[in-house]
């Protein structure tokens, strides 16, 4: 709902396989908000200040998601990021360095170009070195 913000002590919202399409930009405003489950919707596009909470879970797996969403980089208290199964093509050069906590990062099922004659090579060394910065995490990277 709109007005999700007057529920100010929530810590977890679980809100997987609800045919969501949009989430209110008013949810930045809860700021006990620790872990947010989104998967199997239809997002498209996650609050452009989701960074003003201190997510350590952010699940928005398998909705329809073309890129990485604004502001995601300065999430740093992230401990667990699963964006798989969307529709990202490209993975950004920010995210070489951020999410300093990062523990577990799953963006395997994305169409980004790693194999084959339209491969993007840039993508491709971007993918290797997510793998080797993350080796000692639970990394899922594209297959």
């Amino acid at each position: 709902p709109p007005n999700i913000n007057r529920f100010g002590q929530l810590e977890s919202i679980e809100a997987n396989r609800n045919q969501l399409s949009t989430i209110p930009d008013t949810i930045v405003d809860l700021p006990n908000l620790r872990k947010l489950m989104l998967s199997e919707n239809q997002l498209t596009t996650l609050p452009a200040k989701l960074y003003k909470l201190q997510l350590t879970t952010l699940d928005v797996s398998s909705n329809q998601l073309a890129e990485f969403p604004d502001g995601l980089e300065k999430c740093e208290s992230l401990k667990n990021l699963m964006i798989s199964h969307n529709k990202i093509e490209s993975l950004p050069a920010w995210l070489l360095n951020a999410f300093p906590a990062l523990q577990r990062f799953q963006i395997e099922g994305n169409p980004v170009k790693l194999e084959g004659d339209d491969a993007d090579p840039t993508q491709v060394e971007r993918h290797e070195k997510l793998a080797e910065r993350f080796r000692n995490a639970r990394f899922t990277g594209i297959v």
